[in-house]
């Protein structure tokens, strides 16, 4: 038994099948920065995105390995250079930070899912972010 499922949980299920997808839009992620911090790598990604339509707010939902724990940011639109920007600040694309941990050897799957406030363009994307360099 699941017990009580959110929103961001029934979309987390639901992206494990093939059909949640929204064909000819995609959403992808562009590293941008790589920094060092004491012992940690802090990593920022671009959002950005292919074929969603300017007209509609998203919201972007974060997961991060296995679990449900996730972070959700809402009102957002896509530009024409497919940037994903929050509609209160025109001016700053969203980007994603993630800290690296060198002693943690383990993987985390990071789930990016894009949705549009009306539920009718979905997205998502999947990926595995590595260190670099291991003392």
């Amino acid at each position: 038994m699941l017990g009580c499922v959110t929103p961001a949980d029934r979309i987390y299920l639901q992206t494990d099948q093939e059909k949640f997808k929204t064909e000819g839009v995609s959403i992808f992620l562009k590293e941008t920065s790589r920094t060092q911090v004491c012992n940690d790598e802090v990593v920022k990604y671009r959002v950005l995105t292919r074929g969603l339509p300017t007209d509609k707010r998203y919201t972007l939902y974060y997961f991060q390995g296995d679990s449900r724990c996730k972070t959700v940011f809402e009102r957002y639109q896509v530009n024409k250079s497919g940037d994903l920007f929050s509609y209160d600040n025109q001016h700053s694309y969203h980007e994603i930070i993630i800290t690296l941990h060198k002693k943690y050897l383990g993987v985390k799957r990071i789930k990016i899912v894009l949705l549009s406030t009306d539920e009718i363009i979905r997205t998502y994307t999947e990926f595995i972010p590595f260190v670099l360099a291991c003392n």
